[in-house]
């Protein structure tokens, strides 16, 4: 069984790094087996984590190491139920038929894989590594409508990853621009920062007008907890808060003291890093492309018409 299981396996990592040029996306669950695998083999993802991003994801105030985490994450792997599969199959004929209206201009991983979990690495929230998408169980019960949308803003970061060189027009539907090399971010802020799987590069900056003046800024998002101050029960989300980092003159900045949120509050309040504020508008303009409904918040169409000529001519 072993040795099988590895086969398999050895497959699913290799095969997140072939790219297609056409659709159907194939979104394929991993058995529990498959996924613990997966998520327990380090990768780019891990190797960015600091000692409190490791601790506040295992609730504990003690060090955590890189082999205790991988190991942790790998145990919250689940297996499948046949209805969950179906609604899965479900959700992937919304995408692949969002997908084939839109004419993407670009590389389409050949599969995804979605992983269950019991949500316990991330906070209930749903994030990607590599080419897969991890789900926390609880959201399967949401409508297929729910979870499609889920999947639309998901499928997005699986699609800029392996589309890096797409990311700067993607981007710069709003003003974010990119830069030539990436923001070094001091070790105190390092240490305070939480990783978001989804996006964890700072290579594009955005002008904000703040104290009379414009300044080139990249958003961070924090944690306000000290190790020692983690307790079993805690919920990272509860301690975050969104800061800018002044490329210049090296300081967090409060974005509120900036028009930041004015700039890119598009369709969206998850405006923690360009590539959510994207995803978020991309999840809105599949959800037109199939007919589904569009909440009143997203108030700026002409963003959904700018993220479609760039994903269909690439500039």
């Amino acid at each position: 069984m072993k040795k099988i299981i590895i086969l398999n396996l050895c497959l699913v990592l290799v095969s997140g790094y072939v790219f297609g040029e056409s659709l159907p996306i194939i979104l394929k669950t991993l058995d529990q087996a498959e996924a613990a695998q997966f998520l327990g083999t380090a990768d780019s993802y891990t190797q960015h984590l600091s000692l409190l991003d490791r601790s506040v994801r295992l609730k504990t105030p003690k060090d955590v190491s890189n082999e205790e985490y991988l190991a942790y994450v790998a145990g919250q792997a689940l297996s499948w139920e046949l209805e969950e599969r179906e609604k899965i199959e479900q959700a992937s004929e919304l995408l692949n038929r969002a997908l084939s209206t839109l004419n993407i201009k670009a590389n389409f991983p050949l599969d995804v894989f979605i992983i269950k979990t019991t949500g316990e690495e991330e906070a209930h929230s749903a994030y990607t590594r590599g080419n897969a998408i991890i789900l926390p169980a609880q959201v399967l019960h949401n409508s297929l409508e729910e979870l499609a949308s889920l999947l639309f803003h998901e499928f997005f970061h699986v699609f800029s990853r392996l589309n890096p060189t797409f990311r700067n027009a993607l981007y710069g539907v709003l003003p974010f621009k990119p830069l030539s090399k990436e923001v070094k971010l001091p070790q105190s802020v390092l240490e305070i920062r939480l990783t978001n799987p989804d996006a964890y590069h700072d290579n594009h900056f955005i002008p904000v007008y703040y104290n009379e003046g414009w300044i080139n800024v990249v958003p961070v998002i924090v944690l306000n907890i000290q190790k020692k101050d983690i307790t079993e029960d805690l919920n990272f989300f509860n301690y975050l808060y969104l800061r800018l980092w002044d490329i210049e003159n090296k300081k967090l900045l409060t974005a509120y003291d900036t028009d930041y949120r004015y700039q890119v509050s598009q369709n969206t309040s998850y405006i923690i890093h360009p590539e959510e504020i994207m995803a978020d508008n991309f999840m809105w303009l599949l959800r037109r492309e199939v007919k589904l409904s569009l909440p009143e918040s997203v108030n700026n169409p002409k963003v959904l018409d700018n993220l479609k000529e760039v994903l269909q001519t690439g500039e």
